[in-house]
Protein backbone atom coordinates (compact mmCIF):
# COMPACT_ATOMS: atom_id res chain seq x y z
CA UNK A 1 0.00 0.00 0.00
CA UNK A 2 1.19 3.51 -0.76
CA UNK A 3 -0.31 5.10 2.35
CA UNK A 4 1.41 4.09 5.59
CA UNK A 5 -0.82 2.66 8.27
CA UNK A 6 -1.57 4.24 11.61
CA UNK A 7 -3.94 3.58 14.49
CA UNK A 8 -6.94 4.53 12.37
CA UNK A 9 -6.15 1.65 10.03
CA UNK A 10 -7.67 -0.60 12.69
CA UNK A 11 -11.05 0.98 11.95
CA UNK A 12 -10.59 0.43 8.22
CA UNK A 13 -9.87 -3.25 8.79
CA UNK A 14 -12.83 -3.47 11.16
CA UNK A 15 -15.08 -1.98 8.48
CA UNK A 16 -13.86 -4.41 5.85
CA UNK A 17 -14.58 -7.31 8.18
CA UNK A 18 -18.09 -6.00 8.83
CA UNK A 19 -18.61 -5.92 5.06
CA UNK A 20 -17.30 -9.51 4.79
CA UNK A 21 -14.31 -8.31 2.79
CA UNK A 22 -11.99 -10.34 4.96
CA UNK A 23 -9.08 -10.37 2.53
CA UNK A 24 -8.86 -6.57 2.54
CA UNK A 25 -9.14 -6.48 6.33
CA UNK A 26 -6.40 -9.10 6.64
CA UNK A 27 -4.14 -7.18 4.27
CA UNK A 28 -4.46 -4.01 6.32
CA UNK A 29 -3.79 -5.75 9.63
CA UNK A 30 -0.79 -7.68 8.34
CA UNK A 31 0.80 -4.66 6.68
CA UNK A 32 0.19 -2.60 9.81
CA UNK A 33 1.68 -5.33 12.01
CA UNK A 34 4.82 -5.47 9.84
CA UNK A 35 5.22 -1.69 9.97
CA UNK A 36 4.62 -1.77 13.70
CA UNK A 37 7.34 -4.35 14.32
CA UNK A 38 9.77 -2.41 12.14
CA UNK A 39 9.10 0.66 14.28
CA UNK A 40 9.64 -1.40 17.44
CA UNK A 41 12.91 -2.66 15.98
CA UNK A 42 13.98 0.94 15.41
CA UNK A 43 13.45 1.75 19.09
CA UNK A 44 15.45 -1.30 20.11
CA UNK A 45 18.33 -0.14 17.91
CA UNK A 46 18.70 3.10 19.89
CA UNK A 47 21.40 3.61 22.48
CA UNK A 48 20.30 3.64 26.12
CA UNK A 49 19.93 7.42 26.35
CA UNK A 50 17.71 7.69 23.29
CA UNK A 51 15.81 4.54 24.21
CA UNK A 52 14.91 5.99 27.60
CA UNK A 53 13.78 9.21 25.94
CA UNK A 54 11.61 7.19 23.56
CA UNK A 55 10.19 4.74 26.08
CA UNK A 56 6.66 6.16 25.88
CA UNK A 57 6.66 5.88 22.07
CA UNK A 58 7.99 2.34 22.26
CA UNK A 59 5.28 1.35 24.75
CA UNK A 60 2.68 2.88 22.45
CA UNK A 61 4.05 0.81 19.56
CA UNK A 62 3.68 -2.36 21.62
CA UNK A 63 0.14 -1.41 22.65
CA UNK A 64 -0.84 -0.84 19.02
CA UNK A 65 0.52 -4.26 18.07
CA UNK A 66 -1.78 -5.83 20.63
CA UNK A 67 -4.71 -3.75 19.36
CA UNK A 68 -4.06 -5.17 15.89
CA UNK A 69 -4.24 -8.65 17.40
CA UNK A 70 -7.48 -7.79 19.20
CA UNK A 71 -9.18 -6.81 15.94
CA UNK A 72 -8.00 -10.01 14.24
CA UNK A 73 -9.19 -12.07 17.18
CA UNK A 74 -12.56 -10.31 17.39
CA UNK A 75 -13.34 -11.37 13.82
CA UNK A 76 -11.94 -14.88 14.19
CA UNK A 77 -9.10 -14.27 11.74
CA UNK A 78 -7.06 -17.26 12.91
CA UNK A 79 -4.66 -17.18 9.95
CA UNK A 80 -3.85 -13.54 10.69
CA UNK A 81 -3.36 -14.33 14.38
CA UNK A 82 -1.08 -17.27 13.57
CA UNK A 83 0.95 -15.23 11.12
CA UNK A 84 1.30 -12.37 13.61
CA UNK A 85 2.45 -14.81 16.30
CA UNK A 86 5.02 -16.27 13.90
CA UNK A 87 6.16 -12.79 12.93
CA UNK A 88 6.51 -11.72 16.56
CA UNK A 89 8.32 -14.90 17.55
CA UNK A 90 10.71 -14.54 14.64
CA UNK A 91 11.24 -10.92 15.52
CA UNK A 92 11.88 -11.72 19.18
CA UNK A 93 14.30 -14.47 18.28
CA UNK A 94 16.07 -12.19 15.83
CA UNK A 95 15.63 -14.77 13.08
CA UNK A 96 14.85 -13.85 9.47
CA UNK A 97 13.32 -10.44 10.14
CA UNK A 98 13.52 -9.57 6.48
CA UNK A 99 11.65 -12.76 5.55
CA UNK A 100 8.46 -11.30 7.02
CA UNK A 101 8.97 -7.93 5.36
CA UNK A 102 9.01 -9.62 1.95
CA UNK A 103 6.18 -12.12 2.51
CA UNK A 104 2.96 -11.32 0.61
Amino acid sequence: SIIPHNYFSLFLAHGYYLLNQNEKGDEILLEFAKENLKEYNFYLSLDDTHLKASSHDMEQTIAIYYEIRKVANAFGRKEVMTYMEEMLTSFQDGIAKSEFANRP
